[in-house]
């Protein structure tokens, strides 16, 4: 991953919300080359730098960076420990706030629910452990989700292939 700052008057060429910037040989030549330019080549680049970022859709697995007391703590567990299974309810008690007020921040800040928020952390950790050769049924259980069956119906639903198929076409 890469983090590229912009200010002044060239933020107003570039996307207003986060996302996914497919990165082509173009853009990582520009972003390489900006800041070693004289200025007049500089400004050249930024506008070409600006045409090139376009967001893409979140891939399926994708799980936004959260920070701050609330969403930081519990975030961090989670990627810590994808199968806790501890409730919005028991996180809110946990963090000392309610309920709602967590499930609204989840909301605001992920755009994704806790229930989906945790669903993606575990289905993230699930091709991790897959990578490394884990069976699906020693995955499934490890990471809470009861049995093989309800985990690649989990997996299923978000990429739209079982795990073997996802597998095959990536090694295929």
């Amino acid at each position: 991953m890469v983090s590229v700052y912009c200010a002044g008057a060239w933020l107003r060429r570039l996307p207003s919300r986060p996302g996914v910037v497919p990165v082509s040989a173009l853009l990582k030549a520009l972003i390489g080359g900006i800041p070693d330019a004289g200025p007049a080549r500089r400004r050249r680049l930024a506008l070409l730098f600006a045409d090139e970022v376009h967001l893409e859709p979140a891939p399926a697995l994708f799980i936004p960076e959260l920070a701050g007391r609330l969403l930081g703590v519990l975030a961090a567990a989670l990627r810590a420990d994808p199968a806790d299974e501890r409730t919005l309810a028991a996180w809110a008690a946990e963090l000392g706030v309610s309920s709602r007020t967590l499930a609204r921040e989840f909301e605001r800040r992920a755009q994704l629910t806790f229930t989906a928020y945790r669903r993606q952390v575990r289905l993230r950790a699930a091709l991790i452990r897959m990578a490394e050769g884990q069976s699906i049924t020693q995955v499934g259980l490890d990471l809470g989700f009861g049995s093989a069956s309800n985990f690649i119906r989990a997996f299923r639903a978000a990429t739209g292939v079982t795990p073997a198929r996802y597998f095959a076409a990536r090694t295929g």
